[in-house]
């Protein structure tokens, strides 16, 4: 099964300070609940969270004119077959910026996705409430 969790953020913030938060690969601990630290070497992230779960994640970032985050989780050992996605700033014409975040996540089969799904769709939601205040302030 196959989901995919899209969010989007209109926001008087400059596309430049929104593209700050955005675009900081180790700024995620500042927003996604349960990050406690975050080691970054090239484009290689490692997110550390609470009860010592480690995520790792490979991550490419456009010019900054383009304004785009994307990544992909190593899956290993979880019930997803693939996990990833992208985020974007955009300059809106009468000012400020379009944040968006798209990610898509298949699962190896129903039942983990019966599992997984509200329980993602609660931290992808909680963290991109975190993410609009943090672009906010």
């Amino acid at each position: 099964m196959h989901t995919t969790f899209d969010y989007t953020l209109i926001t008087p913030t400059s596309p430049d300070r929104a593209w700050a938060v955005v675009g900081d690969p180790a700024g995620i601990a500042s927003w996604v609940p349960g990050v406690e630290g975050v080691d970054v070497d090239g484009f290689t992230r490692i997110c550390r969270f609470a009860g010592g779960r480690v995520q790792r994640e490979e991550f490419s970032i456009a010019a900054d004119t383009a304004r785009e985050f994307a990544y992909s989780v190593d899956v290993a050992g979880s019930p997803m077959a693939t996990n990833g996605g992208s985020m974007t700033v955009a300059e809106r014409p009468e000012g400020g910026s379009t944040v968006r975040w798209s990610a898509e996540i298949e699962f190896v089969d129903d039942q983990a996705a019966a599992m997984m799904v509200p329980m993602l769709r609660d931290g992808f939601g909680a963290a991109f409430e975190n993410l609009a205040r943090t672009i906010d302030r």
